[in-house]
């Protein structure tokens, strides 16, 4: 819900209302249904796990792709928006990934991403109990390297800014 509540305040950015969202690492497509729901003409998703996919909704499944993000799924200049949500700490090239991303987008596409902060202050309260200290998270990201990261692949940065959640 708080994820779909940041994708409400983009939808005013967009150069048209209704266009095409692709979502990657879209488990079982749940948030693809909430933006259909929103109006996005279509919507599609890229998902590694076979489980998840054949678990996703019958009105979102049909364009959820099980396989890794990589060229050749889309074409280029295809997305209004393109999301993923704590994906990137898990990718091995990041330049690559949002390179990729870059040639996906519509020239005024948006990128709508959620990623773990390791300066938040949980990250600072738990130190190395903290959970994003995961073997599986190659690399950890904040503001900054985020920042200039897409700066160095000339994404022109909206905002990044910090999410809060209740546990």
């Amino acid at each position: 819900e708080d994820y779909l509540e940041e994708l409400k305040r983009i939808l005013p950015l967009l150069k048209e209302r209704g266009g095409r969202m692709l979502e990657l690492g879209c488990a079982n497509g749940f948030f693809l249904k909430k933006a259909k729901q929103l109006g996005f003409e279509k919507v599609y998703g890229v998902e590694v796990s076979e489980k998840a996919v054949e678990q996703a909704d019958e009105t979102v499944r049909p364009w959820v792709v099980k396989s890794e993000f990589k060229e050749g799924l889309f074409p280029h200049d295809f997305f209004d928006v393109i999301c993923s949500f704590q994906v990137i700490e898990h990718i091995l090239d990041p330049d690559e990934f949002f390179r990729h991303i870059y040639r996906l987008l519509k020239s005024e596409g948006i990128v709508f991403g959620v990623n773990h902060n390791i300066r938040s202050g949980s990250a600072k309260l738990l130190g190395n109990r903290c959970p994003m200290y995961d073997i599986e998270h190659i690399y950890l990201f904040d503001p900054s390297t985020l920042r200039k990261l897409l700066e160095k692949l000339h994404f022109k940065i909206l905002w990044i800014k910090n999410l809060s959640n209740l546990y």
